[in-house]
């Protein structure tokens, strides 16, 4: 089917007549109808009744033309969308990223993306869950430490494992048992996330494990006033040490310690919808794993030497015992 004959058949609708459309297009009138007799022959129904006068739409012409309407304007659209991609690889990529990662990754991950993206939108802070907005439409990429076990139609990377470590005053001795760890929550108050974190969810899984139960009196929503009151002395806290290096934590300042006894650890992964923009999730994933492993894990050396042996950049180390979402 030939688009401009379509094109011409609607302006023939629209002006009224094949001499109003030739003039309208600045071509002949037989250039009009030699279209219009095109289009009778390929569809093999008459689509002008030329014996009625003014000439008037058949019932197959008057089906046509509602039809055509909306299938020109799809295929305008379709090569105006395409026609971006002569500029960039990737025309628009909407990211959504988690907060407690976003400080690390976001500034290394930009530059890189604007080499082959055109419009970039890069959505963190204090936002809900990542995977239903992707599910929805609105991300095309997220950087999640949700569980995405049971969401289909995913192309799932996993960026890191990360331990989940002690933060504590600074003049305050890392629990060596869990007996100590006890004590310490009876003379120190925890500071933690909201009870409904995905965070919080881990290390109170992890504390009826031990038996215990944390007094929770100070919940944040982010890393950054936790880590606030830790460094008044005022409280105590658990966290990644991925958070800490987000946060800007520097070596020394805090006592950052192992959990005693067992390890607790999170995925962080990136997600995408499968076959989306082709291998644009594989794509992300790799700068990521770049990032995380010449910039980010070495530079998280500073908080101790089991910091940097327990992280690992896509695969999980065999010493990790306990998992978290």
């Amino acid at each position: 089917m030939d688009l401009r004959a379509i094109e011409i058949f609607l302006s023939v609708c629209e002006a009224g007549g094949v001499t109003a459309a030739a003039g309208r297009l600045g071509i002949s009138q037989a250039a009009v109808s030699q279209r219009m007799a095109q289009l009778e022959r390929e569809f093999g129904v008459s689509l002008i009744d030329r014996q009625a006068r003014p000439h008037k739409l058949t019932a197959a012409g008057d089906f046509l033309r509602q039809r055509a309407v909306g299938i020109v304007s799809e295929i305008h659209d379709l090569e105006h969308q395409l026609r971006r991609y002569q500029d960039f690889e990737i025309p628009e990529l909407r990211i959504g990223i988690i907060e407690s990662v976003a400080p690390a990754l976001v500034p290394h991950l930009v530059p890189e993306l604007r080499r082959f993206v055109g419009k970039l939108s890069v959505t963190s802070g204090i936002v809900g869950p990542l995977v239903p907005e992707m599910q929805k439409g609105n991300f095309d990429v997220i950087v999640t430490t949700e569980s995405l076990d049971d969401v289909a139609d995913t192309d799932r990377h996993t960026l890191l494992h990360e331990p989940f470590i002690l933060l504590l005053p600074p003049g305050y001795s890392a629990p060596a048992s869990i007996v100590d760890l006890a004590d310490l929550a009876r003379r120190l108050p925890f500071v933690g996330y909201g009870s409904g974190h995905r965070m919080s969810v881990a290390i109170d899984r992890q504390f009826e494990r031990y038996g215990l139960e944390l007094p929770r009196t100070l919940n944040f929503v982010s890393s950054a006033p936790i880590i606030d009151f830790v460094r008044q002395g005022a409280a105590w806290s658990i966290m990644t040490p991925l958070c800490l290096y987000s946060a800007g934590v520097r070596a020394g300042e805090l006592v950052v310690a192992p959990l005693p006894e067992a390890r607790l650890f999170r995925f962080v992964d990136l997600a995408a919808p499968k076959h989306h923009m082709g291998s644009i999730a594989g794509r992300v994933s790799m700068l990521c794993k770049n990032i995380l492993t010449d910039r980010i894990i070495p530079s998280v050396r500073q908080y101790g030497a089991f910091a940097d042996s327990d992280i690992s950049c896509g695969g999980a180390p065999s010493a990790w015992m306990t998992s978290a979402a």
